[in-house]
């Protein structure tokens, strides 16, 4: 039996004119809305006069299906990895050794399986309506996310350098989840060199332009262009991922009137640049 293709879930909506210019029919349904009734439109279309039941708006109805979503998911796939342990246990000594492997695997994939909600749900709150945004110190993000991320950095034995790090706009709460993918995405795709990654920001104009740049495996200048579109990998093999980070990135900058590119210029290595509009 062949397995249906996965959904595209994207919208794009022009940050200047505030026009609806992309939208897949999965997020334009779950907002309400049929694909044709939102392109075109401005985006307080999501949020303004149109309403659902109880006063709430689509964006309401559709990050509570979201949560709603990923808490009915998480239970199942805990369930599995709980079963296999009960299962390793309960057999013991008569547990095959062929089947060992069998175990792992339904653990790992449990466990991928729910990072990959996990990132769903953050891709859902990223989609939310353009947002002036707030000031948020970047350092203080940064430091969040590094934070988070501190055993993987040590397991990768990463050297970060940071650089002065401005005050920019961007959606509550939302700077540290970025920089958290930036640098997953840096300690993922390491090359077999010491990882190396630079933070460093230079003013351009109104804007702050944020770079992360490391020495890893790099991509190609051909890859720029569904870089930041959900479920793209241009990494293979041994390299797991939901394919959703550098989305994620996206949908925060955007909302906040930024934008986000692949440098090729620089290598070897990625260099990812931010543009956030300053606030200091």
């Amino acid at each position: 039996m062949s397995c249906a293709a996965p959904q595209e879930i994207h919208l794009t909506v022009d940050r200047d004119t505030g026009i609806i210019t992309q939208v897949s029919p999965l997020v334009a349904r779950l907002l309400g809305f049929e694909p044709e009734e939102l392109m075109g439109r401005h985006v307080s279309a999501l949020h303004g006069d149109q309403r659902v039941a109880n006063g709430r708006t689509p964006w309401d109805a559709f990050q509570e299906f979201s949560y709603i979503a990923a808490h009915d998911l998480r239970s199942p796939m805990r369930r599995v990895a709980t079963l296999a342990g009960m299962l390793r246990s309960a057999l013991g000594n008569d547990l095959k050794a062929s089947a060992e492997p069998m175990l792992d695997q339904l653990v790992q994939a449990s466990s991928q399986g729910m990072q990959l909600v996990g990132q769903l749900q953050v891709f859902a709150e990223s989609l939310g309506p353009p947002c002036a945004g707030e000031p948020v110190n970047c350092s203080e993000a940064l430091r969040h996310a590094m934070q988070k991320l501190r055993r993987e950095i040590e397991s990768a034995k990463a050297e970060i350098a940071v650089g002065d790090l401005p005050h920019a706009y961007a959606p509550q709460g939302l700077l540290p989840i970025l920089f958290e993918n930036l640098l997953s995405n840096a300690i993922r795709y390491r090359s077999a060199q010491p990882l190396r990654v630079r933070i460093d920001a230079e003013r351009a104009g109104e804007f702050w332009r944020i770079s992360v740049s490391d020495n890893g495996l790099g991509l190609d200048a051909s890859a720029a262009g569904q870089l930041f579109h959900p479920f793209r990998r241009f990494h293979s093999g041994k390299y797991s991922g939901s394919g959703l980070g550098l989305a994620i990135c996206r949908k925060i900058v955007e909302r906040a009137g930024g934008d986000i590119w692949l440098d090729a210029s620089r290598g070897p290595g990625t260099t990812i640049v931010v543009a956030l509009r300053a606030a200091d």
